[in-house]
């Protein structure tokens, strides 16, 4: 994922607690200062300043994510509208999608321009530039940015509300992740998958104590991991997990062996998570911390199990390094 300074979007610490799931392309996020319960953004994971500014080949990958979003909004709070004000600006580009108990007349017919698909946002953004996308019940329609001033959506939004209290974007994706969970489950999504890296170098493995901001083991010892986005290729993620995670680089690492993936349940999901471990020789540099861990170590493989790690993490270490050694 590319990342821009300043961006809130780019920047792990505050995009990821946020996150209920990711895709190749786009990450569903809790919004995190929500209109109304339910509050969702589908957000690019790369820094890209609209929707329309998109590769046409994201859309039918971004029109899955969408339809999902909504489905799982309407089956707790009702039907949905979505919006976009797309810019021109080195902003991040981010689709609101969030219940609505009433149909909003937020713009007049003769100025709008009926929109059937994704297509249109593509064409109106390299025709005409900067726009307003709004869809409200089966109807979908474009304007031009300047008919609205930015928050002139959400302003709308709070007229029709009622005014009661919500919760933050960090908070509501830790109630929304499980449930979200369960929804996925009933289309075949009975696991979570997930990236694993040991980092190797001279004889010991790298080790990183999880920061206590995590829902998932926090305070415990763990290795480089992460979700692994539907689409995406499990080597390809892991090498973006260990950018992120130690700021090495993918020229200052060696893959030296690949795992198959292992299932392990998950109380807390519900469901089940699928490892798919790696084992990286760092050829350089040191490993940094960021926000998803407090302390790191490197220690012996035969001292792994000591730290209190996850069970599997010593088997399948020893595992990856029989194979390395073939």
């Amino acid at each position: 994922m590319s990342g821009v300074p300043g961006c809130s979007f780019c920047a792990g610490d505050q995009r990821e607690p946020q996150t209920l799931t990711e895709t190749k392309h786009f990450s569903l996020l809790a919004d995190r200062n929500p209109l109304r319960d339910g509050h969702l953004l589908i957000v690019p994971r790369e820094h890209l300043p609209s929707l329309g500014a998109l590769p046409a080949a994201w859309d039918a990958e971004l029109s899955g994510l969408k339809s999902e979003a909504e489905d799982f909004i309407r089956e707790k709070h009702g039907p949905t509208i979505a919006y976009e004000r797309g810019e021109a600006l080195n902003r991040h580009a981010h689709l609101h999608i969030l219940p609505a108990d009433a149909p909003l007349a937020l713009l007049s017919d003769q100025q709008t321009h009926s929109a059937a698909g994704l297509a249109d946002l593509h064409a109106w953004y390299e025709s005409r530039g900067p726009y307003l996308f709004l869809q409200d019940g089966e109807r979908s329609t474009l304007a031009d940015a300047a008919r609205m001033p930015a928050g002139g959506f959400h302003e709308l939004i709070r007229e029709t509300d009622q005014g009661s209290r919500l919760m933050n974007g960090e908070t509501a994706a830790r109630v929304m992740r499980p449930e979200w969970a369960r929804y996925r489950q009933r289309f075949g999504d009975t696991v979570a998958e997930v990236v694993a890296c040991f980092l190797w170098r001279e004889g010991q493995v790298c080790l990183l104590k999880r920061s206590l901001k995590l829902d998932s083991a926090p305070g415990r010892w763990h290795i480089v991991a992460g979700y692994l986005p539907r689409g995406a290729d499990p080597l390809e993620h892991a090498l973006t997990e260990v950018a992120e995670e130690t700021g090495l680089e993918s020229t200052q690492v060696r893959l030296m062996s690949r795992g198959a993936a292992l299932n392990i349940g998950d109380p807390y999901l519900g469901t089940g998570w699928r490892i798919h471990p790696f084992l990286f020789e760092v050829l350089e540099g040191e490993p940094r911390l960021n926000w998803e861990h407090d302390e790191l170590t490197w220690v012996a493989p035969a001292a792994i199990g000591a730290y209190g790690t996850m069970h599997w993490l010593s088997p399948v270490y020893f595992s990856l390094e029989a194979t390395a050694r073939r």
